[in-house]
């Protein structure tokens, strides 16, 4: 596979997108603080992201890979923006106490989440950077994401539950015993059919329709990542032991496997699906493989 070294040992968290140029881009976060945005094709660091206090533990590109939203240990929310090709911090806001434990960024690219170790999630204007809304989960938020039609919250929780929250009313509509530990990432296919789940017991995959488990996906221990690719077809699932790409038509077989000794910490597909990333805990690498 391609190495590109980013930060100091420890990869929390991972997104891939395309620059307005058209540049493959890989987005991590570290345990140094530090978010490193990565020209996959170039095999060259494009920015380091420098300012959280403590590991930055989410991450995501934004529109057409000219903006980033980071999340950290600290409790902090950030927006970086590209300005005459050097990256720089444009606006922060106080998110969690304890923590942000996951940032989603909505359909319409006008406002993104943030989930925290204190219990809540709350939704922000990314042109302001102004807090929406506020609300209250029944257990800590270890992961969430919008369901792609953008009126609900997909949160997994810290008891083991796949919650789907109301955006409008932030009401409970359903929820799922997913794992009997935390869910510690969440990802829903493009149409909103399928969502993913990782848990001690490894990856899960549901139909949201039915409220029903349509497969238990060996990940060679506990599951850390899950990431469907743009068009819902193909899941990557990483966890303690290996990385795996899965196919919906196919059942959720495994298309492609990758060993992984001391276990793969985030995984995400690149553009169409081209490039499968993924990071660890132990190394200070994003490593690309071909998901052809």
């Amino acid at each position: 596979p391609n190495r590109c070294k980013t930060t100091t040992p420890g990869v929390r968290c991972l997104d891939c997108g395309a620059s307005a140029e058209g540049a493959q881009l890989s987005l991590s976060g570290g345990e140094d603080g530090q978010a490193v945005l990565l020209d996959v094709g170039a095999g060259k660091i494009a920015g380091t992201l420098k300012g959280h206090k403590g590991a930055v533990t989410a991450a995501r590109l934004v529109g057409g890979g000219d903006q980033v939203l980071t999340g950290g240990a600290d409790g902090t929310v950030r927006l970086w923006s590209a300005k005459g090709g050097k990256w720089a911090q444009v606006a922060s806001a106080d998110a969690h106490e304890g923590g942000v434990t996951a940032i989603s960024v909505h359909p319409t690219g006008e406002a993104f989440l943030t989930a925290g170790a204190d219990g809540t999630w709350a939704l922000f204007d990314l042109a302001s950077m102004e807090e929406q809304l506020r609300a209250k989960c029944s257990a800590v938020v270890t992961s969430a994401v919008f369901h792609p039609d953008g009126l609900l919250v997909l949160a997994g929780c810290a008891d083991g539950k796949l919650r789907m929250v109301d955006l409008k009313s932030q009401g409970e509509a359903a929820a799922i015993d997913a794992h009997g530990g935390a869910v510690v990432c969440v990802s829903a296919s493009e149409n909103g059919y399928h969502v993913a789940t990782a848990g001690p017991e490894g990856v899960r995959v549901w139909d949201l329709r039915k409220l029903k488990q349509l497969a238990s996906l060996d990940v060679g221990g506990a599951g850390s990542s899950v990431a469907f690719d743009p068009s819902g077809l193909f899941l990557a699932a990483a966890g303690a032991g290996a990385l795996k790409v899965f196919g919906a038509k196919q059942k959720w077989a495994t298309l492609k496997e990758w060993a992984a000794e001391g276990g793969v910490s985030a995984c995400a597909f690149g553009p169409a699906a081209s490039f499968v990333a993924s990071g660890s805990a132990g190394e200070r690498h994003v490593r690309t493989r071909s998901a052809a």
